[in-house]
Formats: C-alpha cells, sequence, structure tokens
C-alpha cells in the first residue's frame, strides 16, 4: 500500500473511490475478508452491538465492503444487510456471502425512509469523505435511524488526509481522513446523538495499515 499526504480533496472523490474499489475489489476481498480473525477488540465490540440491536429493527453495514462484518454481526443478530457505493465490492459480498442482502447506495443519500433502522455499523466507511460530507453522512444516518437506534463508528485516528495510489498491486485514486475522537463526538452531540462508550488501540503490527484506531458507539436521543 502506498499513502502520501495529501494536498487537497478533489470534487469527484465520490466517483473516484467508487471506481477505485471496484478496480480492487477481488484484491481487497481476498485480504481483508479475514481480517476480524486478528481483531479480538473489534470482535467482542461487533458481538455486544448486535445483541444490544435484537428486536429493535435492521441493522445496516454502511460500507460493507465484501461484506465480512455484515456476516459477523449476523451470527449474533439475524437482522443485518450491507450496502456499499461499489458494484465491484457488492459482488463479493454477494459470492461470499449468499442468501445475505447486499444493496447499492451512496451513504450521502441513504436509500431507506427515515426512522427505519435499528442499527448502524460504518467501519472505516466515513474516511473517504471530507468534513463537509462527514456532517451529511453522519446527518442521514441519524435520519434513517430509530428513536434509541444504535451507531457503532471505526475510523482513523488523527488530523491528515492521506493520498493512497496503490493496494496490493493494483492503480487506486483514494484519500483517506483521519479523525479526532472529540472532533467525531462534538458532531455526534451536535446532531443529537449520546456517547455510550468509546476507545482507542494501537495498531495490530504486520496486521493493518498502522495507524491508531478509534471506535464510538453512539444512540440517537428522542
Amino acid at each position: 500500500m502506498s499513502m502520501t499526504r495529501s494536498s487537497g480533496l478533489q470534487p469527484d472523490r465520490s466517483a473516484r473511490t467508487r471506481a477505485s474499489y471496484d478496480s480492487v475489489a477481488e484484491e481487497y476481498a481476498s485480504h481483508i475478508c479475514d481480517e476480524l480473525d486478528h481483531r479480538p477488540q473489534e470482535r467482542e465490540l461487533l458481538q455486544r452491538f448486535a445483541r444490544r440491536c435484537l428486536n429493535r429493527g435492521c441493522i445496516c453495514d454502511l460500507g460493507c465492503g465484501p461484506g465480512h462484518i455484515s456476516r459477523y454481526l449476523r451470527d449474533f443478530n439475524p437482522d443485518v444487510i450491507g450496502l456499499d457505493l461499489s458494484f465491484g465490492l457488492l459482488r463479493q459480498a454477494h459470492h461470499r456471502h449468499p442468501g445475505m442482502l447486499f444493496l447499492q447506495g451512496d451513504m450521502l443519500t441513504l436509500p431507506f425512509a427515515s426512522e427505519t433502522l435499528g442499527g448502524i455499523v460504518a467501519f472505516y466507511s466515513i474516511i473517504h469523505f471530507d468534513s463537509r460530507q462527514v456532517d451529511l453522512a453522519l446527518a442521514e444516518m441519524r435520519r434513517v435511524l430509530r428513536p434509541q437506534g444504535q451507531l457503532l463508528v471505526g475510523f482513523h485516528v488523527g488530523s491528515d488526509t492521506v493520498h493512497v495510489d496503490e493496494l496490493w498491486g493494483v492503480s487506486v485514486d483514494l484519500d483517506a481522513t483521519f479523525f479526532a475522537v472529540d472532533d467525531l463526538n462534538g458532531r455526534l452531540a451536535r446532531l443529537g446523538f449520546s456517547v455510550v462508550e468509546q476507545f482507542q488501540r494501537d495498531p495490530y503490527p504486520e496486521v493493518e495499515y498502522q495507524s491508531v484506531r478509534g471506535y464510538i458507539w453512539a444512540e440517537k436521543l428522542g
């Protein structure tokens, strides 16, 4: 993986993100589908989240990629669907997890009616948004969640935006934004969320990109 600091965001960021993941979909899926095997804290967090959402409405895995997190959630809660921008990644999800529902959609205009979901998991899917788009995406999540709906967000901790031009030998054109925990907490509070739990962890050596990881579990108020 080749990553450099980005000097600015392009107006076609969403289109570049979709095209990049379409191009790298097969390699991406083969490399990350077992990532939870190496992430015990995330497994435990997802288990508790899925159980908390039982009988509260469907959980949607936003930015589901090849569907491995959606599939893990379903082991603890049968009402799970996935959504992703990339058709290439969705093909991988359908192939690897037949019988599960995976939808194509944009996190900035979610294809769900208001107050219909019981939970949302967004692991490393907000990283491809700039600051303004993150607020729009979080507002959409709040719109589609039921009152007391649960939200679990995973992200890289920091303040940089980095550019990725290669993944596993495939050329891509991606920008990844890092976020401070306090910054995201403030954004969520302004939208009417209450933080249930949060933590940061150091990266696991030789398993993942070497950035500090952050997780925020929040509940929609009202």
